[in-house]
């Protein structure tokens, strides 16, 4: 019987459980990378209070072997001093002025990671996100293969979170060289979507397939009810609201919306907010019946408030990475109204498969368009014939599979 080929793989804080779409998706692809019969070693950094016991039975329920690190920086018991060495540490190489890739250049994680990929011999060395690429060397002296899964061109992420300012742009040129180095040290760059992979074309990148978020396949259901009259409840959610864009979503959503909505037709919507640590400034908004604060909702009872929505609206637009608040209504059959960029060139086309909105009155135009019963049912059903299209365990697979072959096996 022939030997099954070894994957080592680097992830940042280990994803289970399973609370947001960037947790769902390493978490799947660990499954996938399973499912499609590699022996899988993971390496992983873990904060001062992680349950090691949960962690070591959420290892087995995954199907991996799973090696943790401390991660040091955001330790309480940190000394002063030790925090200016980490700081002073990042001028020894100017490709360190990027923090989060700093972290992977520090000793511990480059002992650990070398000590692993001794001893695992792995066939593939597989890093979650870009910014890992300290860690490369030891794979690329070995000659063994890099796969780099990419969750966003970090530098535009960047950008788009804390806002175009000069300080933000000088943190920015770390960040796009990080960038840079993954796309020309990898073997196979993993984008999210068509749009993010043409951004990697454009830096050089050739060997290169778009791989949909893995937390998606669950969630494609077979309909979604579409229901008569009024009101018609609109949803917005954000997994926390210290994510920028999450709050300008929700200052949009629960201000000007959800007053015009008040003002020029009564009675025709009730819109909902979900999440954790909504801002305090926030809440005077919220009144219980027209504009309700959901909070964070559990997992027990999270498939039923789906269910009962009806409208989803995803305001904030975003250039890179896919959003779970964009995709998940796409997968279930909820009509959704989202800029266009949101999409990230998949092919889901507006007034068939979504509504796409821009501007405030935009906005306002779709949501009233969408009091139409008969063109919420014809969205509901397009988009889930697109989403399982695209975005099944079978689907991903298929592309993993085939860009793995066609890409690294020619390399051995």
């Amino acid at each position: 019987m022939m030997a099954k080929k070894k994957i080592l793989l680097v992830t940042p804080v280990f994803p289970m459980p399973e609370t947001g779409c960037d947790q769902a998706d390493r978490a799947g692809g660990m499954r996938e990378l399973v499912r499609l019969g590699y022996e899988v070693t993971v390496i992983s950094k873990i904060g001062e209070y992680a349950d090691r016991g949960y962690l070591k039975s959420a290892a087995e329920s995954l199907g991996i072997r799973l090696i943790t690190v401390p991660y040091k920086y955001s330790q309480r018991g940190i000394s002063r001093w030790r925090r200016i060495v980490n700081h002073l540490g990042k001028l020894r190489n100017p490709l360190y002025l990027d923090g989060a890739a700093y972290e992977y250049a520090e000793r511990e994680i480059q002992h650990v990671y070398a000590q692993e990929f001794a001893r695992v011999q792995p066939d593939i060395a597989w890093f979650d996100y870009s910014y890992l690429w300290p860690l490369y060397h030891v794979a690329r002296k070995a000659g063994v293969p890099i796969v780099t899964r990419s969750l966003n061109f970090e530098p535009t992420h960047f950008l788009e979170e804390e806002g175009h300012t000069l300080i933000n742009y000088l943190k920015y040129i770390p960040k796009l060289l990080s960038e840079i180095i993954t796309v020309w040290q990898s073997t196979l760059i993993l984008a999210l979507s068509p749009y993010e992979a043409s951004v990697y074309r454009r830096w050089g990148a050739r060997r290169i397939i778009v791989l949909p978020l893995r937390g998606l396949p669950p969630l494609i259901r077979d309909d979604h009810e579409i229901r008569h009259g009024s009101p018609l409840h609109v949803f917005f959610m954000g997994s926390g609201y210290s994510v920028a864009h999450n709050e300008r979503g929700l200052d949009m959503v629960s201000g000007a919306m959800a007053k015009r909505a008040q003002r020029e037709c009564p009675g025709a919507f009730v819109f909902h907010i979900s999440g954790a640590r909504i801002p305090s400034k926030y809440l005077p908004r919220f009144n219980g019946t027209t504009i309700i604060n959901e909070g964070y909702i559990d997992a027990d009872t999270f498939d039923a408030y789906m269910d009962s929505m009806d409208i989803a609206l995803s305001p904030t637009p975003k250039w890179v990475g896919m959003q779970q608040k964009v995709y998940e209504p796409l997968c279930r059959g909820i009509p959704l109204i989202t800029p266009r960029c949101n999409l990230g060139d998949y092919p889901f086309v507006d007034g068939q498969h979504y509504m796409a909105a821009e501007t405030e009155d935009e906005y306002f135009a779709a949501l009233l368009t969408l009091r139409d019963a008969h063109l919420r049912a014809t969205l509901s059903h397009n988009s889930i014939t697109s989403a399982r299209a695209l975005f099944t365990w079978e689907e991903n697979e298929r592309i993993l599979k085939e860009g793995m072959e066609k890409y690294l096996d020619m390399i051995h």
